[in-house]
Parts: structure tokens; C-alpha cells; sequence
């Protein structure tokens, strides 16, 4: 049959479907379930059914191969619902009729075809008998012999799988096939061990030389299964095993050399020595394999290798000679040990000194030892997997979990952290496919690889990447992050977003990562502004937003503060509120974290400051002319690289002076880049603004009343305030609302306070106060025109 005539994995894997599990999850569940119960039969119909569900396909079925692997049977099958099961229909049905079966599977061992009227005419004739449209296959290995397959077929039309189904599919069917083969093993056992105890109930004569030997091999086989398929530790248990098979041949040692072919070595993993030989395990770790190619070749030809006397290896077999005499060896056998069809390493046995002759025993034993190293090499793999990611190589969420512990234990110092998010990847997997998405994350993943070898690299979600660097001092930190950057742009615009943070004392790493998120998340705000085809995502909420502002369901307020000394309000700190249509008013805390997730909360920001700027406008010329008013923005606002320039545009456009602004700036801000941070306060500073540290103590917030009833805030309060005062800091004690609150702060010297701002409201002209005094004051300093609530709300 034509290669051309049908579809092979790798040529029409092209859908972009998407699955909610994930192969990794789907994968590790199976192989759960299949570990868990002692009901193969019942655990392999199980899965059959979940990963038919979870592929939604028509059929999903198991063929094993007969002793001889001449013939096939459907041992096990699901059928999704409307589907006429065909099971019965398919016993012993010959290889031969399909042709060359076992070559359909060359490709990954996987055999897949998108249309199966591409086949061949009698192909096509099977498979349109059961209703089949398009099939998946994936094959099962009994050393580099077919053994069978787990199967999809689809009815219902052309089935597309996309890559990441089939890799999960690929390794589903190695998970089944290793089980399938233990349970062979378990029923051959069985029968083993009913013969030997028919031979024992009889009384034959039990005869143990190189002639009659096969009663001994049993018995020692039967040892050996039940050791390997009993233990939970596959070290132990193989270890156990390879003494049986060493006190069998009366043999110097017994080992298994592995094959890593990725890495071109071999190495021996596994030893067992008679008393007095010296163990060789530690000087056969990485060694070329061209050094084991005459033994590979040797399995190619006679699937076993037996020298019986290395002095009669001939010249075109020098290299072998001197490997084996290096180590002592005279006699050698060995048989190889197979995985999916390929050769993987083999197990040797070093001068016997009995059975000689018997290699079957060998090769049995090596049957099932491939098939326990198999399925706990799954089991491994499996559990990497689950802290790996498996499209990138990078660790995943489980690894970071995991690693947060392993950081609070070592407080590594100093340490960086780097936050970085892919620029517009939803846009480029609609415009360009998730192929493109998903070379492009790859590509960020080996960067990351390659500036930061050394770091913990993870990749916490679709487009969300984290570094984590120990014990690193802040240039290198820098400069190895300025090249990674430089590597990832195009066009002078780096195709991430990017937050850092580092710290030289110790800190928790969520803490580090927290501050690193919330810097990439400003920094990508200037991504979205730039952006124009990003910024068509936002249009609808952009023109819903600006709409509210329009109509005046945003409102600016004033939270007035009074100078203690002339008891005068000369200053206010202008905030935000929002009016749902029935006229309530909505706090700040519900609608701006909305609109800093969706990046727009710098249209909220600088619409406060221009009325701010306009109502300081209006008020020139009045009493109200000294004013001043405090502003608050956002650190998504703050951080942006056009922060300043956008500032300063906004005041220009008024003939206001520069101290009549005062930029109120929280702690949390602050220590998010403080080199950042402070060169942008210089600049302020510089052109004539004021700055206030604003929530001084907090996150936790420092109001008066917290310590009006303790001695030890008393002192806490006065000397802040007397430390302020001393280099020359004013201070201003927001939230005071009883005559106690202010004989505390006015004993302590506070030049100012603000009021408490949920009970000094006015709205629409109307207020309620326990003192009509304050809010007349209220009233006549800041005008009849203000209070009511045309330009302003006053607090």
C-alpha cells in the first residue's frame, strides 16, 4: 500500500480542538485506576469508557494478538450511545487479511487515518462493515512484535485529533499494553505453578543438569514473577530477581545495562556480584554507545548473544575483547530488553557456570523484567509529569506549590523574581492557529532556558512564566534579564510583559511573586494603550466606561481636612464614587479592581484629576483659592512609563500653581519598584508638586481610633508625629469623628485632620452631622455652589 493513500501521525493532525483535563491529568488517572484495581478486566473496560467519553468517540476498543501473532481478537470494546457493538464479530481474525499490519504503526507506533476510503480496497471493506469513517490506532509491544492495539474508531464522519490528543492517547495505550502484559504474565504463572505441583503430587524424579533443566527454570521463573509483580519497590524487587537468575546460572554477575539514546550513552543501572567478584556498575555510566554497537547488531541477527570463550573472538571483534577483558569477563550471554518494539538495553549474565545452554530461561525472564521496568518507568514518568509542564519542559503550578515550601525553609538571599505574561496570545491563536501559539510559547520557554540556566523556570498557566533566581546579586539580576528582554523583541517591542522583583533580605516567595505580578500588570498597560488591535477588545467596555463618565455616574468627592491650629478646612483629598442608575452611591472597591483588570482604570484616574484641576480653576479668586487638593492613582496609573508626561498635560492645560496638587502615594506602591518609584517622585518633586505617604503603617491602616483606649498607641501616635515634625514632615490623621479623636491628635501637635468619611457626607446639599457647627463651616468655606453636588460632593 501507497504511504500517499493514507494519513500517518503528524500529516492531517490538525485540528485545534481543546480538552478540559489535559492529557497530563487524563493519563495519570488511567494509570491510577489500573494500579488501584485488582480487576485488570474491569479497570481496562473502565477506562475504556472514560476516554471514550472524554474523546467523544463513536468506539474505543482493545485487540490483543494471539500466541503466535498470527491472529487478533476484540478482547475488549465501549460503544458510545447509538453505536451497534461489533466485539463478537471480531475473533481471530487473521493479520494477513489486513496486509502489513504491523507497518502501519512505523510512524510513533501510532496508525491513523482520517478517511479510510483511502485505503486499500480491502481495508476499506473491513472497516466500512463495522461503520467505521475514520480510525486512531496505537500499538502494543511484545519486544518488536506486534501485540496488539487500543483503537478509536469514529462513524460519524472524518475525526480530526490534535497533537497533544494523540501524544495522550500514545501513552494511554503504553499504559494499557504494560498491564495487558502483566496480567499474561500472572495467568502464565498460574499455570507454571500448577504443572510444578503436578510434577511434586506425582512423584516424578526432578533432574537439575545442563539437559534437564526446564523444572529448575520454571521454579526460578515462578520466583522471580512473583517478586516483580508483588514488590512496591522496583529496586528491591529487581535486585531480588537478578540474584535469582545469578544463583540459577551459578554466574559472577548479572546486570542490566540501559540505552539512552537521546544522550548516545549506555549505562549499567542494575548489578548483582557472587561473593569475592568486584562490582563493575560504577565504571559502566556513560559510555559511548558506538562502544555497544557489535552487541546491538548481535540482537539484530540472533536476538541473544552468547560468547563462550573471549579468546576465541576473532580480530574484527577487538574492541569487545578488550571491554570484556578489562573487566575480567570469560564468558558472557545476553538477551535484549525491548520497549515499544525498540531495543533499550539488554540483560547479561557473566561467566556461568551452569545451563549454559539456556538461553529461553533468559529470554523469558527478560520478557518480564521489561515489562515491570516499563510500567514503573511509566509510573515515573507519569509522576513528573505531574510537575512538569509537558508542551514547554518547564515546571508547572504543582512544582511552584511545591517549591514556596522548599524557598520559606531556605530563604535563599538575595533573590530576583521575574513575572512575565505573552503579549495578545488569545489574538494570535484566532488570527494564526494555536500551532502558532504554541511555537511561540516554546520559543519563550528555551529563552528562558538560556539566560537563566541556573533558575527554577515555570510556566503557571497558558501565557503566565515565572523565574526564580537564588542567591543573585541585583547587576546580574538586571543584566540577565536586559538580554532575555532584548532576545524577545521584535521591533523594539519585547513580545511579553514583564514584572520583576528582588529583594536582599528574607522574604517569602509568594510575597516576591505577588509584587512581580502586580509590576507586570501595570507594565501591561502600556501594551494594551499601544496597541490597536488589542485595544478593539476593549472598545465595548472602553465606550461603556467613557458613557458613565459622560452621564455623571462617576462623581468626584471631597474628604475636607482641617488645620488644627487655625481650625480652618484649607485642603481635601479628592475621590471617586460611582451612582448606579437608582441613585445609590457604589464604592470605589467595587468598580476599581474591574477596571484595573481591563486596564482602564487610568480613563477613571485622570478624569479625577481634571476635575480636581477645574474646581481649583473655579475656585481662584475666592476664599477658596489657597486650596489644596490630594489625588490618588491607581499603580497600574503611577507605573506607566507616560505617567509623568501625562500628568504634566492634564495640569498645563490650567493656570493652576504646582503645589496646589499633592500626589498621595501608599506604601504598597512604594515598595513596588522603589528605584522606579523614586526616580518618578523626584520628578514631581522636582517640578513643583507636593507628595504625601498616604495610609502610613498599612496595609493596615492607622486610624486614630484604633488607639484612643491603648497606652501603647498613645505613644506609638506621639512619636511618629514628634519624629515627622522633626524633619520637617507635616502629618494628617484621617478618620476622626468624635471630640475625643481630636483632643488626642490636637495634644499630640497633628498640624491636620481628616474627616471620618462615611458619617460627614453631604450629598445633593443635604447632610447629616452630630455637629451642625462642622458642617456650617463645611458649607460656608467651600461654597453654596459646591455643596450642591454640580461640581463636586463634599465629604
Amino acid at each position: 500500500m501507497d504511504e500517499a493513500e493514507y494519513s500517518f501521525l503528524g500529516t492531517a493532525i490538525d485540528s485545534e480542538k481543546e480538552f478540559s483535563d489535559g492529557p497530563d491529568n487524563l493519563a495519570r488517572y488511567v494509570f491510577r485506576i489500573l494500579y488501584d484495581m485488582e480487576d485488570i478486566d474491569e479497570a481496562v473496560q473502565m477506562i475504556l469508557e472514560i476516554v471514550g467519553k472524554q474523546f467523544d468517540v463513536s468506539r474505543a476498543y482493545v485487540f490483543e494478538s494471539s500466541e503466535d501473532g498470527e491472529c487478533c481478537s476484540n478482547t475488549y470494546e465501549w460503544c458510545n450511545n447509538g453505536i451497534v457493538p461489533v466485539k463478537e464479530k471480531l475473533q481471530n481474525l487473521a493479520y494477513s487479511q489486513f496486509g502489513d499490519y504491523q507497518n502501519l504503526f512505523k510512524d510513533n507506533s501510532v496508525f491513523y487515518c482520517r478517511d479510510i476510503r483511502t485505503l486499500t480496497r480491502e481495508q476499506t471493506e473491513i472497516f466500512e462493515a463495522q461503520g467505521i469513517s475514520s480510525t486512531l490506532q496505537c500499538a502494543f509491544w511484545n519486544e518488536n512484535n506486534l501485540s496488539g492495539f487500543l483503537g478509536f474508531d469514529e462513524c460519524t464522519g472524518v475525526r480530526l485529533w490534535t497533537k497533544d490528543e494523540v501524544n495522550a492517547l500514545s501513552l494511554i495505550s503504553q499504559i494499557l499494553a504494560t498491564f495487558l502484559q502483566k496480567k499474561k504474565i500472572l495467568e502464565r504463572n498460574k499455570k507454571i505453578e500448577q504443572e510444578l505441583q503436578f510434577v511434586r503430587e506425582a512423584g516424578f524424579p526432578v533432574r537439575c543438569d545442563d539437559n534437564d533443566c526446564h523444572i529448575a527454570a520454571e521454579k526460578s521463573i515462578v520466583d522471580c514473577i512473583h517478586c516483580l509483580t508483588s514488590s512496591g519497590y522496583l529496586e528491591d524487587s529487581i535486585e531480588y530477581v537478578l540474584e535469582i537468575i545469578r544463583e540459577y546460572y551459578q554466574s559472577d554477575r548479572v546486570y542490566i545495562m540501559e540505552i539512552e539514546e537521546e544522550r548516545g550513552i549506555a549505562r549499567n543501572t542494575y548489578e548483582i556480584c557472587a561473593k569475592g567478584v568486584e562490582p563493575q556498575i560504577t565504571f559502566l555510566q556513560n559510555i559511548p554507545i558506538e562502544a555497544a554497537v557489535f552487541w546491538l547488531k548481535g540482537f539484530e541477527t540472533r536476538d541473544y548473544i552468547r560468547i563462550e570463550n573471549i579468546e576465541n573472538l576473532g580480530e574484527d571483534r577487538s574492541l569487545e575483547y578488550e571491554i570484556l577483558k578489562e573487566q575480567g569477563i570469560q564468558s558472557l550471554l545476553a538477551v535484549p530488553l525491548y520497549v515499544k518494539g525498540m531495543i533499550k538495553g539488554f540483560l547479561g549474565i557473566d561467566d556461568a557456570k551452569r545451563y549454559k545452554n539456556n538461553i529461553r530461561y533468559l529470554r523469558e525472564l527478560s520478557y518480564f523484567l521489561e515489562n515491570e521496568i516499563a510500567k514503573n518507568a511509566l509510573k515515573s514518568k507519569l509522576e513528573q509529569m505531574s510537575y512538569q509542564d509537558s508542551m514547554t519542559g518547564l515546571e508547572n503550578r504543582n512544582s511552584y506549590t511545591q517549591y514556596c515550601g522548599d524557598f520559606l525553609e531556605g530563604r535563599p538571599v538575595p533573590a530576583g523574581v521575574i513575572f512575565m505574561d505573552i503579549n495578545g496570545l488569545k489574538i494570535m491563536n484566532d488570527k494564526k492557529g494555536h500551532m502558532y501559539g504554541d511555537i511561540l510559547i516554546g520559543y519563550i520557554a528555551n529563552k528562558m532556558k538560556q539566560f537563566f540556566p541556573e533558575g527554577r523556570k515555570f510556566r503557571l498557566s497558558g501565557d503566565e512564566f515565572l523565574i526564580v533566581t537564588e542567591r543573585i546579586e541585583y547587576s546580574k539580576f538586571r543584566t540577565m534579564l536586559s538580554a532575555m528582554e532584548k532576545s524577545l523583541s521584535e521591533d523594539g517591542r519585547c513580545i511579553v510583559s514583564v514584572g520583576t522583583s528582588w529583594s536582599d533580605v528574607q522574604e517569602d516567595l509568594p510575597e516576591l511573586v505577588n509584587k512581580a505580578e502586580r509590576l507586570m500588570t501595570i507594565n501591561k498597560h502600556d501594551y494594551y494603550r499601544e496597541n490597536k488591535n488589542i485595544a478593539a477588545e476593549k472598545v465595548p467596555l472602553l465606550r461603556e466606561l467613557l458613557g458613565s463618565i459622560v452621564k455623571k455616574e462617576f462623581l468626584v468627592y471631597l474628604q475636607l481636612k482641617l488645620h488644627v491650629k487655625t481650625g480652618q478646612i484649607d485642603s481635601a483629598e479628592v475621590l471617586v464614587r460611582y451612582r448606579e442608575k437608582d441613585g445609590s452611591i457604589v464604592s470605589p472597591f467595587k468598580f476599581v479592581p474591574l477596571l484595573e483588570s481591563e486596564r482602564l482604570i487610568s480613563y477613571i484616574d485622570f478624569f479625577v484629576m481634571e476635575e480636581a484641576c477645574r474646581l481649583l480653576t473655579k475656585w481662584k479668586n475666592t476664599s477658596l483659592s489657597d486650596m489644596k487638593l490630594a489625588l490618588n492613582f491607581s499603580g497600574i496609573t503611577l507605573f506607566d512609563d507616560h505617567f509623568f508626561e501625562n500628568f504634566c498635560k492634564i495640569f498645563g492645560k490650567y493656570d493652576l500653581k504646582p503645589d496646589q496638587l499633592e500626589l498621595e502615594i501608599t506604601e504598597t506602591q512604594e515598595t513596588l519598584n522603589k528605584k522606579q518609584m523614586a526616580y518618578l517622585l523626584k520628578q514631581l518633586k522636582n517640578y513643583g508638586f507636593c507628595i504625601a505617604l498616604d495610609d502610613f503603617g498599612v496595609e493596615y491602616s492607622s486610624y486614630i481610633q484604633k488607639y484612643q483606649k491603648s497606652d501603647k498607641g498613645d505613644i506609638l501616635v506621639k512619636h511618629i508625629i514628634q519624629m515627622s515634625h522633626a524633619i520637617g514632615i507635616q502629618c494628617c490623621a484621617e478618620g476622626v469623628e468624635t471630640e475625643e479623636h481630636f483632643a488626642i491628635i490636637r495634644i499630640y501637635n497633628m498640624n491636620k485632620v481628616g474627616f471620618e468619611q462615611e458619617r460627614d457626607q453631604l450629598i445633593e446639599g443635604e447632610g447629616y452631622d452630630r455637629s451642625e457647627n462642622r458642617a456650617a463651616v463645611r458649607r460656608r468655606q467651600c461654597g453654596a455652589e459646591q455643596a450642591s453636588g454640580k461640581e463636586s460632593r463634599i465629604l
